[in-house]
C-alpha cells in the first residue's frame, strides 16, 4: 500500500473507532440519564457539525456530535444530559436548570470544562 493510502486508511481506521467509541458512551448516558429522568429512551443520532455539540429535535431525536469523543468523558456525558433534559423542557427557564440540577448536581463544572476544551479548539 503506497504511503497516502496507508495513512488514509489509518485515518479512516482512526475516525470508525471513534465514532464507534463516542455512539457507545452516548448510548449509555441517554439510558442512564432517560431512565433518571423518567423518560422514553429517546432516538439518538450522531451528527458532525462544526460548534453544535447536541441538539434535541421537536420530533424527540437527540443529536450528539460524535467529535466530543476528544473532549473529556464528563463533557460527552454533560452534553447527553443537557438534551434529555429538553424532552422535558424545550427552553432554558429555571424548571430547565432544576431538571438538570437534580440529576447532575455538578452540571456548571462540565459545562465550565466544555467551554474550556471549546477554546482550547
Amino acid at each position: 500500500m503506497a504511503g497516502g493510502k496507508r495513512e488514509d486508511a489509518i485515518e479512516q481506521a482512526l475516525t470508525n473507532w471513534k465514532r464507534d467509541r463516542a455512539w457507545q458512551d452516548i448510548q449509555h448516558f441517554t439510558k442512564v440519564y432517560a431512565r433518571k429522568l423518567g423518560v422514553q429512551l429517546p432516538p439518538v443520532k450522531l451528527s458532525e457539525q462544526k460548534r453544535v455539540w447536541g441538539t434535541c429535535g421537536k420530533d424527540g431525536v437527540i443529536r450528539i456530535n460524535w467529535q466530543l469523543i476528544d473532549a473529556p468523558l464528563s463533557v460527552l456525558e454533560y452534553v447527553v444530559v443537557y438534551e434529555i433534559v429538553h424532552l422535558l423542557h424545550r427552553n432554558h427557564g429555571d424548571v430547565f436548570w432544576e431538571a438538570l440540577s437534580c440529576v447532575m448536581p455538578d452540571w456548571r463544572t462540565q459545562k465550565a470544562q466544555l467551554e474550556a476544551w471549546e477554546g482550547w479548539l
